[in-house]
């Protein structure tokens, strides 16, 4: 009782053993792979012992790196949470990829129907089914080409087709060619935009400080510009691996263009934090994070479509806050250290007023009153005030992220992943302002 009522033992001692162990996070990844090859039964027999162990082993050793030991725990949460969802949830056959079935029905081409598919064959080679399983855990995060894909994906033009009228004597080779070149634009893209960031927060006196303290001590504009800056570098860090990923893939042919959708929506349908959430920022993490969900409206008996949207927001950003934290909780304890959770959970109550604001000028504007109908029959006048409500929802969602996200950048910049700044060895930015100065 004195650990649940006490948060500072919820997290590690400064003081314990301290391996590198390069090898803990590839096993681990391998032991993850192999367990959705197996039967369902064994899964769930070795589940509970598996994972209280893999979490013991996790927190018993520190690498001596806070951004190590961060990134790690993060890493592991997030695959248990998929390991709960595919190997002990998920019965054996219910999750696949859509294009080793093939249609028995006239209604092949709902991918949510499952039962007007067969396979292909009745059992896989040990090798197939590995891949299958390392390509689940490695490369499939949205469900891209699986039966379940997740809601959310942009749905803007594919990227590889911008360039090309849909003819159709386009070649698959031509769509492939300019898919790879737009690619490497966006990976020198990112890396720039990363190496700009790194650039600029080398400027501010806090980040050149080597005993930094409290984040929110400094003036509240270089809070929020460094805030942002932190965001960008997020939004690098997971941008240009998965571009990466898509060069080679496609490169070599394993893939098609088509596995490779937008992961970021495009920022001008940010005119609200919950768009922003829903459809700018990527949904990497919107199945697992989902899991929860439909116990707690179970057990909760909701049945109306606003507390089912309550619960869920509620459930979401719960979880997604331990995914965040769960890093912090594998470091020693700061009085920051419950920034990322707190961030997250900021979200929902906002959301949800969000929800009520429109559903309230759905049913009491337009609706009630003939004079405003009269007035939007100007489309110059409707098209002015679209404007303008898009303008202020923009100001609002900048507003609102530039306050409540300083709570999670403020873990990082004081004992996380900022906490040292680490110039690029190869910076482009810093050999061309050098260049300049001389």
């Amino acid at each position: 009782m004195d650990t649940i009522s006490n948060p500072r033992q919820w997290y590690p001692s400064p003081d314990r053993e301290v391996s590198p162990r390069p090898w803990f996070l590839p096993l681990t990844w391998l032991a993850f792979i192999i367990s959705t090859m197996l039967p369902r039964k064994t899964r769930v027999a070795i589940a509970v012992p598996a994972l209280i162990f893999l979490v013991n082993q996790v927190r018993a050793i520190s690498t001596g790196d806070n951004v190590k030991d961060f990134s790690r725990a993060s890493f592991i949460f997030g695959f248990m949470l998929k390991f709960i969802d595919f190997g002990i949830l998920t019965r054996d056959g219910e999750a696949y990829k859509v294009k080793d079935r093939k249609p028995s029905s006239e209604k092949a081409g709902n991918i949510s129907k499952a039962p007007s598919e067969v396979p292909l064959e009745e059992g896989k080679s040990i090798w197939g089914s590995f891949k299958d399983s390392a390509e689940l855990w490695l490369f499939t995060l949205r469900g891209v080409g699986w039966n379940w894909e997740v809601g959310g994906i942009p749905q803007r033009e594919p990227q590889s087709r911008r360039c090309f009228p849909p003819v159709q004597n386009t070649s698959i080779a031509n769509i492939s060619s300019y898919f790879l070149f737009r690619t490497i634009v966006r990976i020198f893209g990112s890396y720039l935009a990363w190496d700009i960031c790194k650039h600029v927060m080398g400027l501010f006196p806090y980040i050149q400080s080597t005993n930094r303290g409290s984040f929110f001590d400094e003036p509240l504009i270089d809070q929020v510009v460094l805030t942002w800056l932190h965001q960008l570098e997020a939004f690098c860090f997971i941008n240009l691996p998965y571009q990466i990923g898509a060069l080679l893939t496609v490169a070599t042919g394993v893939q098609t263009p088509a596995d490779w959708p937008p992961l970021f929506g495009a920022f001008s349908d940010g005119y609200l934090v919950s768009r922003a959430w829903g459809r700018v920022w990527h949904q990497l993490l919107r199945r697992p994070l989902s899991i929860l969900t439909p116990h707690v409206q179970r057990w909760l008996g909701t049945t109306s479509r606003s507390s089912k949207r309550t619960v869920s927001l509620l459930c979401s950003f719960t979880m997604s806050g331990f995914v965040h934290w769960s890093g912090a909780l594998n470091c020693p304890w700061t009085p920051s250290s419950h920034g990322m959770f707190t961030y997250f959970i900021m979200q929902a109550p906002v959301v949800r007023l969000e929800d009520y604001i429109v559903d309230w000028g759905r049913q009491k504007g337009v609706k009630s009153s003939s004079k405003l109908k009269n007035l939007l029959k100007r489309k110059d006048l409707l098209t002015g005030i679209l404007a303008f409500l898009k303008c202020f929802g923009y100001i609002w969602t900048v507003s609102w992220i530039s306050f409540s996200m300083r709570y999670a950048a403020r873990y990082q910049f004081e004992h996380g992943a900022l906490s040292v700044h680490e110039p690029f060895k190869t910076s482009f930015i810093d050999y061309l302002v050098a260049k300049i100065k001389a």
